[in-house]
């Protein structure tokens, strides 16, 4: 219907633009259709067919076409009642006066309040007052606008086309707004006038026959005698005596006509149910009857026509408690829910499978899962006339299910838990051979799973530990008792690991054991801990006792009578340097023990390095007096992002290291420049210089090379320095010199962007 609106619409524009009459007016001599009522007819065209699809939700685009045609139907009607003109009747056209069109371009006062109806009707779709759909009831005041007015074309009848008013309605325009109506009222299936006419029933059959007969053939009837009596072929009393006996018939015809389908149709209702008696009859054999299925057969109405005792037994009731009642009735079993989807296969025709449906047992105890299983059952018409059900009891199926599904979860939940322990878990079957191994310890190992398995994972351990490690493990399986062994392999990323592997016997109620399950813990960390800790033991002992036995021995010397003042200056002066080498190594300490901790995070700060740099170079040539300490920069150094405090801490380390080893008179050159916009630092000596294969190894906590093993230190001065480089994102490193023997230890630092 919104095609034939919209092809109305757009004739109407095409007739004022080419000037034929026809396509405004239908017939020559008759009132043209206006512009403004083409603009509404397609609006309200444009509207339905958006809310066709779904009348419950309306598009915005409808609201607004809607809006239009309301728009101007109102303001026409307010020309029509106030007398003023707004000028909106020939805006897009020129028109003319005319009897039976007095206003020129402006429709008539009927078309205005069709207008209104008709998109009110299409905004209320799904409203409704007490079960009254407003929609509907618009949509029929907006039709009979327009079937007045064609009654009055086809009887001739001015009246009808202006109601009173000086401007008649088109024929166009009647009959478009005869197919909006339809189409409106066509649009919602729960229109009154659309669901009876739909209804395949008694009542569907009645509308379907007699409401075309009533709209078509009484009109009809009365037009024909029209035409006779003007044509001279009878007079008034003749004509309305055809009239009548030509209605009669017609009623006669129609009625009877209804009533056979009515009566064929019953026939046929009852013949189905007749043939689902007979099925369920049919289908009572001793198969069906001793079958472990539930199978029933159920009318129109799920009653229930046949029932095998497998079905019946779901609840504990014969046969007889089923038959003619509505299975929500005698069971609980088919709830709500379980109707509302058996009602959807009569309404559809669409069959439930596997349909799982639980619900408490008959005798009270846990609920029960069935498999529902629903075909529609069909007539020789292909009519639908009932259901055949069949129900499998699954509970126990179900309960296997879950339970499989919950030790899946669990198996789920354990590898995660066991992955989040570095190497996580592994079992191993009752004689000790291993079933599983967490992929972290695989990973490890650089084994496969396969490879693993057994005894396997014990290749990757030296032939030694791995003896050791098989005989612990039997002699722990054989004597049932818990199994804790401590092992190092090297990993597949080429450092030495420390694995805690323990294992625990599983038994049963019987405490019979029935397999091993155990973890493995990465303890390398603890391990090199605990040799950190034995190690920094060592040098407090060791490192610290010197110089304060030296500053003792001093003090002690000096408190002796007898000492002339050069031999006061000379203790005095080892006081002082032993005093300011325990400082230092007290420094050196303090950033081993941050670094034990992992504390040694630090807050840098804006820092001119030259200043710096003299400072710390001064310092070192007092100390070192048999030796040169040369400072260079060589161009201008910007402001770094450091601790200047720290920086002065790890010039000391270089420069003492590098005079530590370098012969005496010899110059230790510092220089700093700056390299890819960050500021290096180097410390150039003489000395035996730097294996390249060893030169990151020379930062390693308590690593001392072969080449300078007979020359005394601690070991921590460039393991510290490598730490305070770290925390304040710099980089260092030790190579051989470019300019001939001796060594070269540098750092960076990142310079400040300038101003920042």
């Amino acid at each position: 219907m919104a095609l034939i609106v919209g092809a109305i619409a757009v004739a109407t524009f095409a007739g004022w633009a080419t000037g034929v009459v026809a396509l405004t007016a239908g017939l020559p001599g008759l009132v043209q259709t206006k512009v403004n009522a083409a603009i509404c007819f397609l609006c309200l065209a444009g509207a339905l067919w958006l809310v066709v699809p779904e009348p419950r939700k309306r598009h915005p685009l409808a609201w607004l076409l809607s809006g239009i045609a309301i728009t101007i139907a109102t303001a026409t009607l307010f020309e029509h009642v106030s007398g003023v003109d707004l000028g909106i009747d020939q805006i897009f056209v020129v028109d003319h006066a005319s009897a039976i069109s007095p206003y020129p371009g402006r429709f008539a006062v009927q078309t205005g309040l069709a207008f209104l109806a008709c998109p009110l009707a299409i905004l209320s779709l799904g409203w409704t007052i007490r079960r009254i759909h407003i929609s509907e009831l618009l949509a029929i005041s907006g039709g009979l606008v327009g079937a007045i007015s064609l009654l009055g074309y086809l009887y001739g009848a001015e009246a009808l086309r202006s109601l009173g008013s000086a401007s008649q309605i088109s024929l166009p325009a009647s009959g478009g707004l005869i197919a909006l109506s339809i189409g409106i009222i066509a649009s919602d299936p729960e229109h009154i006038l659309a669901h009876q006419m739909a209804d395949p029933g008694p009542a569907g059959q009645v509308m379907r026959r007699f409401v075309p007969a009533a709209l078509v053939v009484v009109p009809l009837g009365a037009w024909l005698r029209l035409i006779g009596e003007r044509a001279g072929l009878y007079d008034e009393s003749i004509g309305l005596a055809i009239l009548v006996s030509l209605e009669a018939l017609v009623l006669v015809v129609v009625g009877s006509w209804a009533t056979a389908s009515m009566t064929r149709l019953v026939l046929q209702r009852r013949q189905a149910e007749l043939d689902l008696v007979r099925l369920g009859a049919a289908v009572s054999t001793p198969l069906i009857e001793t079958a472990p299925v539930g199978l029933a057969v159920l009318d129109r109405e799920l009653r229930c026509l046949y029932m095998n005792p497998a079905f019946s037994g779901i609840d504990g009731h014969g046969s007889l408690a089923y038959l003619g009642q509505p299975l929500d009735r005698v069971s609980p079993f088919f709830g709500h829910g379980t109707m509302a989807q058996l009602d959807g296969v009569m309404t559809t025709g669409n069959p439930i499978h596997d349909l799982e449906v639980t619900a408490p047992a008959a005798d009270g105890s846990e609920a029960r899962t069935w498999l529902l299983n629903a075909e529609p059952l069909r007539d020789e018409a292909n009519d639908q006339v009932g259901v055949a059900l069949s129900v499998v009891e699954i509970t126990e199926r179900r309960r296997r299910e879950d339970a499989m599904a919950a030790l899946a979860e669990l198996r789920k939940q354990s590898q995660v838990i066991s992955e989040s322990i570095p190497y996580g878990f592994w079992t191993a079957d009752v004689n000790g051979r291993m079933q599983y191994q967490s992929p972290s310890f695989l990973a490890l190992l650089g084994r496969t799973e396969e490879e693993a398995q057994g005894l396997g994972w014990l290749e990757a351990l030296a032939p030694d530990e791995a003896e050791l490690a098989l005989r612990d493990w039997r002699t722990s399986v054989a004597a049932r008792r818990p199994w804790s062994f401590e092992f190092t392999v090297t990993g597949s990323d080429g450092h030495s690991h420390t694995v805690l592997s323990r294992g625990f016997p599983i038994r049963d109620e019987d405490d019979n054991v029935t397999s091993w399950a155990g973890i493995n813990l990465d303890i390398t960390d603890r391990k090199n801990a605990e040799a950190f800790r034995e190690a920094f033991a060592g040098i407090m002992a060791h490192e610290l006792r010197t110089p304060i036995t030296s500053i003792n021995a001093a003090s002690t010397l000096l408190n002796r009578p007898g000492l002339d003042e050069t031999q006061r200056a000379g203790l005095l002066e080892d006081i002082v340097q032993e005093s300011d080498r325990l400082r230092r190594l007290v420094e050196d300490l303090v950033v081993l023990a941050r670094a034990e901790r992992g504390t040694d995070q630090v807050r840098t700060e804006p820092v001119m390095l030259t200043h710096v740099m003299q400072k710390v170079c001064g310092q070192e040539q007092a100390r070192w007096p048999d030796r040169s300490v040369a400072f260079r920069t060589e161009g201008v150094l910007p402001v770094v992002r450091a601790d200047a405090a720290l920086v002065e801490q790890i010039v000391r380390n270089l420069i003492g290291n590098a005079a530590k080893y370098s012969p005496a008179g010899e110059t230790i050159e510092v220089v700093s420049d700056v390299q890819d916009d960050r500021v290096r630092v180097r410390v150039l000596d003489r000395g035996p210089g730097v294996d390249p294969a060893e030169a990151s190894r020379l930062f390693e906590i308590f690593y001392r090379s072969e080449r300078t093993a007979k020359t005394s230190g601690s070991g921590i001065g460039l393991f510290v320095a490598r730490k305070l480089v770290d925390s304040m994102g710099g980089t260092i490193w030790a190579r051989p010199r470019d300019d001939g023997p001796g060594a070269e230890f540098g750092f960076t630092l990142e310079s400040m962007p300038e101003g920042s």
